[in-house]
């Protein structure tokens, strides 16, 4: 049974503006479309835990912040942003 994924308005909005301001929005629409479905599979197990229903994934160039609802097996994206790349 497949996980339900929700996006909130500000989440929605972040990676809009994210996607919009993007040199490579090619990039930003497979690696949103990689979170949908790594979620969609099992967003409990998604990514690194945070604190008990809070998880952080990363699928560059992005990297996701979510609750989860195991009980009801959904997920909500809280927070969007793009990976810093690190100085050599």
């Amino acid at each position: 049974m497949k996980w339900q994924v929700h996006w909130s308005t500000r989440a929605e909005s972040e990676l809009a503006a994210i996607w919009l301001n993007a040199a490579e929005r090619e990039a930003i629409t497979v690696a949103s479309a990689k979170i949908e479905k790594q979620l969609q599979i099992n967003a409990a197990e998604a990514g690194e835990s945070r604190m008990e229903d809070v998880r952080v994934l990363c699928c560059l160039p992005l990297i996701v912040w979510l609750v989860v609802f195991p009980k009801s097996r959904a997920a909500m994206v809280i927070h969007v942003r793009v990976a810093l790349k690190r100085r050599r």
